[in-house]
C-alpha cells in the first residue's frame, strides 16, 4: 500500500514542495547576498531540467547489447529513475546554462 492524498501520489508532491522551498531559500539567499542577477534563473532552469533529463535517462544505455535496451520513448515513460544520473544531468544543465549565458561567477 502507497501512501496517497486523494488522487494525488504522496511522492510527486512532495518532491515538488521540496523544489518549492529550494527556489524560495535561493530567492531569499540570492536577494541577501546582492546577486540579483536575471541569468542565474537560467542556470537553475539548466540544473532543473538537466536533473530530470538524466535522471530519467541516465540509465537508458543499461545493456551491451543495444536491441535489449528500452526505445527512448519507453525510458521516458516508463524507466527507472537514478539518483545519481539526475545529479550528474543538474551538474552538467549548470555548466552548460553557464556556458550559454556567459555567467561567469561561481555558483557553488
Amino acid at each position: 500500500m502507497y501512501p496517497t492524498l486523494g488522487p494525488v501520489p504522496t511522492h510527486e508532491l512532495f518532491v515538488l514542495l521540496g523544489v518549492l522551498a529550494a527556489g524560495a531559500v535561493f530567492a531569499v539567499e540570492a536577494r541577501r547576498r546582492g546577486q540579483t542577477d536575471e541569468r542565474l534563473a537560467f542556470v537553475i532552469l539548466g540544473a532543473v531540467l538537466g536533473g530530470a533529463i538524466f535522471m530519467r535517462m541516465g540509465t537508458w544505455l543499461q545493456h551491451v547489447d543495444l536491441r535489449d535496451n528500452a526505445s527512448l520513448a519507453e525510458q521516458w515513460l516508463y524507466g527507472n529513475r537514478s539518483i545519481l544520473g539526475g545529479l550528474v544531468g543538474a551538474w552538467l544543465g549548470v555548466h552548460v546554462a553557464k556556458r550559454l549565458t556567459g555567467y561567469r561567477s561561481r555558483t557553488g
